[in-house]
């Protein structure tokens, strides 16, 4: 198992003692398939920290919306986009 160092933050000593950053890490499972874009709803689920989770839903709570919503709004913010249908 690795060390936690306070030399640098956001690295940690790995098994082999080579520095790594403790934010990346190796993709496991199945890699991402696109969605088929005819159906009018697809399921996605990934796993995060509770911290984030509660987070997201302090933050959707205190706008009222939904956290599908908040998610929504945030990624049509980063793309710099109002609606899904900006995206073609």
């Amino acid at each position: 198992m690795g060390t936690f160092l306070n030399k640098r933050p956001g690295t940690w000593m790995g098994s082999r003692g080579k520095d790594k950053n403790m934010y990346s890490f190796a993709k496991t499972g199945r890699p991402p398939i696109r969605a088929d874009e005819s159906k009018e709803f697809v399921g996605m689920s990934f796993r995060v920290s509770p911290k984030l989770k509660n987070l997201l839903l302090e933050i959707s709570k205190g706008y009222d919306i939904s956290m599908t919503e908040l998610l929504l709004m945030m990624a049509l913010r980063e793309a710099g986009v109002e609606s899904l249908d900006d995206l073609d």
